[in-house]
């Protein structure tokens, strides 16, 4: 099982790279929504809802609830920024797009331009630095970052029908 967001925070991020990495087990979160960003590899992404397969510059977006395994599919190194957001700050989100939008989202790996990677990257990267000060209000900023995260991912995703 995913670790769970601990107790006093509502968004976790963090950044890794990793090597022919694949997921030991089949799993799913109880207590957050994941949004995965590929800075660079190629993963296969398992589910018991879908199969998706995404490359550098893809973002990724799991519900809770949804057992899923990602492995790797090349030799290239997987670095990639996670973030985990507690259900309850989500709901926002949804209310304003919807459950059959956000399930959409979650069917497949969204796509973008070379210049919105930068942008997204740079967002995690903004993201990352305000996680690591653990200040008092930096759970706070946090939630706010990633509402402007999630609304820049929906409306710079290029939409494509041959994503299945």
């Amino acid at each position: 099982m995913p670790l769970p967001l601990l107790p006093n925070e509502n968004v976790y991020i963090d950044h890794e790279i990793l090597y022919n990495y694949s997921m030991p087990a089949i799993q799913a979160a109880t207590d957050h929504y994941n949004i995965g960003f590929i800075v660079s590899g190629d993963r296969r992404w398992i589910s018991n809802e879908c199969i998706r397969t995404g490359h550098s510059g893809d973002i990724g977006i799991a519900k809770p609830g949804v057992y899923h395994r990602n492995c790797s599919i090349s030799d290239t190194p997987y670095e990639r920024y996670v973030l985990k957001i507690r259900t309850e700050i989500f709901k926002p989100v949804i209310d304003i797009i919807g459950n059959e939008t956000l399930n959409s989202l979650c069917t497949n790996y969204l796509h973008f331009s070379k210049n919105s990677q930068k942008t997204l990257y740079n967002m995690c990267e903004e993201m990352l630095n305000e996680y690591n000060k653990k200040t008092p209000a930096s759970q706070l900023i946090l939630q706010g970052m990633v509402y402007k995260f999630f609304f820049y991912i929906y409306d710079n995703h290029i939409k494509s029908s041959t994503d299945n």
